[in-house]
């Protein structure tokens, strides 16, 4: 009696107030409030960031600068050229552009003002003053012509940036797959263990009919004071296990919240809304492995590692340095600024600048290091790209068989229901007119129980199942609705 009381009190202060959910709902809260999918989505800020970072490498350059320098002496007796005072101003202004291949190419353009003082003679020293205008216009280009030439190389970075892109975007969805696929593996949890609790209470009130249908015939002298021990006995023991379900619904849905980043609260219990209701269909093995070759998101996340790993080879650059460059454009001098300006226009005075060098450490042991760990990384990508496609098989393989077994339990497991319910009805027949005993009427309902117990795990298989293939298909997320930050795929390896 104890127990009865406790169980109800649990029932109404429990599951009562309990907050009531559906599979999709639990998802989307899972999606918006899990860390794991919140830590990925920053990481593809921040690949983002990078890929921004590198686009830097094509922008203009703006060169512009000013200097000013005023320098005033002292005369000094006895010396015959003195520049007791000056003034210096020059300006520059230049704009450059990167090129994609290596080089560059830009303008420049200067200009001077000079005016100085000069002190001449020793007895009778003469003043005079001196300005000059120095403007210049420069064209340069420079451009390498071994090491570091071609966009390949001089925009490595660029290409290793995306890559690094596409890694965190695909392994946003594959956390964002494996959250969804353990939340909807944890609801089903949710679901069967109330189902199960729902059983184990529908037992106990199955034995305690059987109680008043054994005290009755005590009362009317057709068994003996005794038979109701076993029933009794069979009560406690029920409603003792319906106790172990109510707790262990409860543990599970502290998983679900977990697993959901879902709040504890006042009362961490879950009324699941879906029921354990399955349409079996048992994908082909080919198609399965077919579909998770072409989006399982692992492998997807190991082939887009495979080509960052070629972008670093890609990048490794073993040839000497050999540097072309060229600058060169029209000045003037003149004691006047409109003077020095048509001078500037009539190419009276001109610099030109022509260069080549040459570099190369002898042995190129740096780089042929560089390149050779780099060809060990793609070696590597390419072993761990492998190892996850046969894992992904095995695991597809085992899935299918899984879904495959849980559909045929259902199949053989819902009929059985019908059976045991008239079995159950034929031996409480038998029970009133004494051809019966309780033992046997508890058994019918024991197996009646265990029935309904196979049935309801056969079911939480199959869906768990149907979304662990999802998963490994790739389609888990177009099911449930969810959108990540992007799906943009690697480019496929060589």
């Amino acid at each position: 009696m104890l127990r009865r009381v406790l169980l109800v009190v649990l029932v109404s202060g429990g599951l009562a107030r309990a907050e009531s959910l559906g599979v999709r709902e639990v998802v989307e809260r899972a999606v918006r409030q899990n860390p794991a999918l919140a830590s990925a989505a920053a990481d593809i800020g921040i690949a983002a960031g990078a890929v921004r970072a590198a686009a830097g490498l094509d922008d203009f350059i703006l060169d512009a600068g000013a200097q000013w320098t005023n320098s005033r002496s002292a005369t000094v007796a006895g010396s015959p050229q003195q520049t007791p005072a000056a003034d210096d101003v020059q300006l520059n202004l230049g704009v450059t552009k990167p090129l994609p291949s290596g080089g560059s190419i830009g303008i420049s353009a200067s200009g001077e003002w000079k005016r100085t003082e000069f002190l001449s003679g020793i007895d009778n020293p003469v003043s005079s003053t001196s300005v000059t205008y120095v403007p210049s216009v420069s064209l340069n280009f420079s451009h390498p012509l071994l090491a570091g030439a071609g966009r390949r190389v001089a925009r490595a970075a660029q290409a290793r940036a995306e890559a690094q892109k596409d890694v965190a975007t695909l392994a946003q969805i594959q956390t964002a797959t494996a959250v969804v696929r353990d939340v909807v593996s944890a609801y089903w949890e949710v679901v069967f263990a109330a189902a199960d609790w729902e059983i184990e209470k529908a037992a106990a009130a199955s034995a305690r009919d059987q109680l008043e249908r054994t005290e009755a015939n005590i009362r009317v002298g057709k068994l003996p004071p005794s038979a109701s021990a076993e029933v009794k006995v069979t009560i406690a023991l029920r409603e003792e296990a319906a106790l172990v379900s109510e707790r262990v619904l409860l543990d599970r849905a502290l998983d679900l919240r977990e697993l959901a980043g879902m709040d504890i609260g006042a009362d961490p219990s879950i009324t699941p809304t879906d029921a354990l209701e399955v349409v079996t269909h048992t994908p082909s093995i080919a198609a399965a492995l077919s579909g998770a070759r072409e989006r399982n998101p692992d492998l997807l996340v190991a082939k887009a590692r495979e080509v960052a790993s070629i972008v670093e080879v890609d990048a490794a650059d073993t040839r000497p340095t050999l540097n072309f460059s060229v600058s060169g454009g029209p000045s003037a001098v003149s004691d006047d600024a409109g003077d020095a300006l048509s001078q500037m226009g009539k190419f009276k005075t001109y610099n030109l600048l022509a260069s080549l060098t040459f570099r190369d450490a002898l042995g190129r042991d740096a780089a042929r290091g560089a390149l050779q760990s780099a060809r060990a990384g793609v070696d590597k990508a390419k072993v761990s790209t492998s190892q996850v496609q046969r894992q992904v098989d095995a695991s597809v393989a085992r899935v299918v068989a899984a879904l495959s077994e849980a559909a045929q339990r259902v199949a053989v497991m819902e009929p059985a229901i019908a059976q045991a319910n008239l079995d159950l009805d034929g031996e409480r027949a038998r029970f009133e007119v004494g051809r019966a005993t309780n033992f046997d009427v508890l058994r019918r309902q024991q197996e009646l129980t265990d029935t309904q117990l196979r049935l309801a795990r056969a079911k939480t298989d199959y869906l768990q199942a149907e979304a662990a293939l999802a998963a490994l298909t790739g389609d888990i997320l177009d099911r449930f609705g969810v959108s990540v930050f992007g799906t943009k795929g690697p480019t496929p390896a060589p």
